[in-house]
């Protein structure tokens, strides 16, 4: 199950075909997308900064202390790697975003803990992807997995604008025991 944040929790399906997202598009069936799906890292970082400060404090009032937990390389995701830097809690945090990777190495709490996730570098994102990702991930369990997608269709479908991206996630999602969906 994924707790949806300010929505109900419920199961969701990962689609990241760009065909199937076209399509639920033309149907009219997407709830929430970002249309600008190739955004670099700088660019998304500035987008509603307020709103993902926001999210971030509320999925950081969700944890508890020695939990491990997944980071997604979401922008939002990247303001909560921010917000556990700020300290106060013991964690483990395993993050495949190359920014929040930076964030926890400069932190100087030392109860908070980085696993770096590496593999291919997406450039675009600043986030490490491919199948080295994936089975790093798959070596964990965490507590809960904090992610942002590209959009929510109905009937409860997540989709990804890029399919490796999606398959760090989805490793991610089937490795958390819980998961967290942060929606701006």
């Amino acid at each position: 199950a994924i707790v949806l944040i300010g929505g109900g929790i419920g199961t969701y399906t990962y689609v990241t075909s760009r065909r199937a997202k076209a399509h639920l598009e033309a149907e009219q069936l997407l709830a929430n997308v970002d249309h600008d799906l190739q955004a670099s890292d700088a660019k998304r970082l500035e987008l509603a900064p307020d709103a993902k400060q926001r999210l971030a404090d509320a999925a950081f009032a969700l944890l508890a202390p020695g939990e491990t937990v997944f980071l997604d390389s979401s922008s939002t995701a990247y303001f909560l790697a921010r917000r556990i830097a700020a300290g106060g809690i013991a964690l483990r945090v395993l993050t495949n975003s190359g920014q929040a990777m930076q964030v926890l190495m400069a932190c100087e709490d030392p109860q908070v803990q980085l696993y770096a996730i590496g593999g291919m570098e997406r450039r675009l994102t600043g986030s490490f992807v491919g199948p080295t990702s994936v089975r790093a991930v798959r070596d964990h369990f965490a507590d809960r997995f904090f992610l942002s997608v590209t959009g929510v269709a109905r009937g409860r479908i997540l989709t990804d604008a890029d399919s490796l991206e999606a398959a760090v996630k989805c490793a991610m999602l089937e490795q958390a025991r819980e998961s967290v969906l942060l929606v701006d």
